[in-house]
């Protein structure tokens, strides 16, 4: 299987895996063919990218860690939630409880997974951002909180603090959230306080774990001092808030936002890696760098050498080094016999990715 952008899908492409819209529906399916149809619904959900199927790589595993349909539910939940919130209603227990049921299938998923990468790809729609990116940096965090060790208390905290970690926007103009442009002074004072309005409105909920609105209030704290609302830094920042502003930073990064366009999925990750120290918490940073491949397993890559191929292998542990399986030669000529690149091995040192296709 292949891994393209949602942008570089095609009529007649078959898909993969399955894929969803932001209130949970089923657009398509495995083995389905997309239509003019399926294209305009996969647009218009924010999809960042698609699994789907290629002869020519049929055996490479391209597996998501967190299964689409759960995926799918986590962003519906969002989505009921802010829309309850924009109405004007208060939340009560209940809205929450299936969140949190939602958050443990996550976390028995990815603790009895032994295959799969997180996505790298963002929301490119940006009416859908608000509902599917938590839901990509839950499934992001939980990941990474289990490869640290968090007990299992902690991560339920964890996934829920990135589902409503920027809940505080509900109560900020939408203009301002939408402004293309450098903020002038007071929008910025405005945008500054969601994440504690994010942290007042669960706070009013008795049931809520007070790690978890904690983790809302600090989650734009930077490793550094750097952040917002208070300026603190290090370990004054609770460790599930240090999580969450690292992978919140990456899934934004490969979003479209209304003042630029996305970052290709390296792009982000090199950017988290350079303000190790800085920004983001170290130990946190090369976690996350053995956790999310530079290249994922099926996406396409030229070479240094003019060849092209797809990514039979993240080769996690050795960053930026994928085993490439190569389909057209230097020449721009398919190969009838594709064969691999290893990208680590000794004799392969001088052979770069100098691009990615089709993302």
């Amino acid at each position: 299987m292949r891994r393209i952008g949602a942008t570089c899908a095609r009529e007649g492409m078959v898909m993969g895996w399955p894929i969803y819209d932001s209130d949970g529906r089923l657009i398509l399916d495995v083995g389905d063919e997309m239509d003019a149809e399926s294209l305009t619904r996969i647009s218009e959900s924010g999809i960042g990218e698609l699994i789907v199927e290629d002869n020519r790589v049929y055996d490479v595993p391209v597996e998501p860690l967190v299964p689409p349909a759960e995926e799918a539910m986590l962003i519906h939940n969002v989505r009921q939630i802010t829309t309850r919130l924009r109405e004007g209603n208060s939340l009560h227990p209940e809205n929450l409880a299936q969140m949190v049921q939602h958050v443990h299938g996550m976390i028995r998923t990815m603790s009895n997974s032994l295959l799969g990468e997180p996505s790298s790809a963002g929301c490119l729609n940006v009416e859908s951002y608000d509902h599917v990116h938590p839901a990509r940096v839950a499934g992001l965090s939980l990941i990474l909180g289990l490869e640290y060790g968090i007990k299992d208390s902690d991560l339920v905290a964890l996934g829920l603090a990135a589902l409503l970690m920027n809940v505080g926007y509900v109560k900020l103009p939408e203009d301002a959230l939408m402004t293309r442009g450098p903020l002038s002074p007071a929008v910025w004072q405005d945008l500054a306080q969601h994440p504690v309005i994010g942290a007042k409105i669960i706070s009013a909920i008795d049931s809520v774990d007070g790690k978890v609105i904690r983790a809302i209030a600090e989650s734009h704290e930077r490793f550094d001092g750097t952040g917002y609302p208070n300026g603190i830094k290090g370990e004054e920042i609770s460790l599930i808030a240090r999580v969450l502003g690292m992978v919140d930073t990456f899934y934004a990064l490969v979003s479209t936002r209304p003042y630029r366009k996305p970052f290709l999925p390296h792009e982000a990750i090199e950017f988290v890696m350079a303000y190790s120290m800085e920004l983001f918490d170290p130990d946190l940073v090369e976690l996350f760098s053995r956790k999310v491949p530079l290249y994922s397993t099926g996406i396409g890559v030229k070479l240094s050498s003019n060849e092209t191929g797809v990514v039979a292998d993240a080769n996690l542990g050795h960053i930026g080094r994928p085993i490439v399986r190569i389909l057209v030669d230097r020449l721009g000529a398919e190969i009838k016999s594709p064969y691999e690149l290893d990208l680590s091995a000794p004799d392969q040192q001088r052979e770069l990715v100098v691009q990615v296709l089709d993302f």
